[in-house]
């Protein structure tokens, strides 16, 4: 079971690395003439900052939000004892109490960020319990301690010599009610 569990949790980290680049299409809806308003796209609820860069997307059903914009913080729900990076900037979070994430942007490498998170996550007292490298810019990690299983993965974007860091945690709890849900209640 355990096993199921980490498999799930390495497919939700896909799926929020697949979410950070599809809300990259409504952070560039941002800065458009929008600014201001609100508007309902692909049954989402947009916001747009006043300052053209910004926006808040939540989903109706579920109350979660994905905020993008320059003057992010990590969110106060996020687990504190998660490292963040400190050598960049936070470009994205989402305020889901059940799968709290925060999207940091750093201009160092993916080499040198995955190092540093292997260094600290033990320091805060995870056990890492995967550790992937795939290519030289793209590379995961997943993590666990007794209350949670986390998981970071890292993307370089070329473009803009950048490395894209994603932060996932969720209690166990939730984990294995997530994991019965997905598998239909076995």
């Amino acid at each position: 079971m355990n096993n199921k569990i980490i498999i799930l949790v390495v497919a939700l980290v896909i799926l929020a690395g697949g979410g950070f680049y599809s809300f990259k299409y409504f952070q560039g809806k941002a800065k458009n003439p929008l600014a201001g308003t609100t508007v309902t796209e692909e049954g989402y609820t947009v916001q747009y900052g006043m300052d053209g860069e910004s926006a808040t997307v939540t989903d109706p059903k579920t109350g979660a939000k994905l905020m993008t914009g320059p003057d992010l913080k990590v969110p106060g729900e996020f687990p504190k004892n998660i490292p963040v990076y400190s050598s960049g900037k936070v470009v994205m979070v989402s305020l889901d109490p059940k799968f709290p994430m925060v999207s940091i942007e750093s201009k160092d490498d993916v080499k040198t960020v995955k190092d540093w998170y292997q260094k600290e996550l033990p320091k805060m007292g995870w056990r890492i319990s995967v550790d992937q490298t795939i290519m030289p810019e793209l590379a995961r990690m997943e993590f666990e301690n007794p209350a949670y299983m986390g998981a970071v993965a890292f993307t370089r974007d070329t473009e803009k010599a950048a490395t894209n860091i994603t932060l996932t945690a969720m209690t166990r709890e939730e984990a294995q009610k997530m994991f019965k849900d997905v598998m239909g209640g076995q």
